[in-house]
């Protein structure tokens, strides 16, 4: 193996490590959540760290054996627009909702992690040189800038619903 493939194989390890400390995480913050939006949001953030392990394991794996980069390996299916899915989620319910510190907490937690897998993926993509790699390293990172958004949304929708409910219409009013 080349120091390149020997940088890349060591990546992807820690990118597999990551994804499952997330999806880890959470599964059981889905499992604790006091309300129906955490229950919802948690599933499909350790659905989305499922995808995401599913995916590095495939290009280890094909990598490991032997094989390059391909355009079938580098690239991730088209993310969900996350913000969208939110508001319709917490516009049900958004008479049900109580947050208390332990719900503050978990988000605070998960957005210390997407900000530092964010991070992580950033970093990599400063050393990728093959292209296909930074294709690849490109979207993940931009799914899991959108992990972060989601969770910086939610934190302010439970500390401040009627403020984020303003700013969301405010923004579909003005067009932005």
């Amino acid at each position: 193996m080349t120091q390149v493939s020997d940088r890349t194989m060591v990546m992807l390890k820690t990118a597999l490590e990551l994804e499952e400390k997330g999806q880890k995480y959470y599964q059981q913050a889905a499992e604790t959540a006091k309300d129906e939006l955490g229950r919802q949001i948690w599933k499909l953030l350790a659905g989305y760290e499922a995808e995401h392990i599913k995916k590095i394991h495939e290009i280890y794996e094909s990598l490991r054996s032997g094989k390059p980069w391909s355009e079938d390996l580098a690239s991730m299916a088209e993310a969900e627009d996350l913000g969208r899915l939110f508001y319709k989620i917490a516009e049900k319910q958004k008479e049900h909702i109580r947050a208390d510190t332990s719900e503050l907490e978990a988000l605070g937690v998960g957005v210390d992690f997407e900000s530092a897998s964010v991070r992580f993926y950033q970093d990599h993509l400063i050393q990728a040189e093959d292209p296909l790699e930074k294709k690849f390293i490109e979207a993940i990172a931009a799914e899991e800038r959108g992990h972060l958004n989601l969770l910086t949304d939610m934190r302010f929708y439970y500390t401040d619903p009627e403020g984020w409910l303003m700013e969301k219409e405010r923004s579909g009013l003005d067009g932005v």
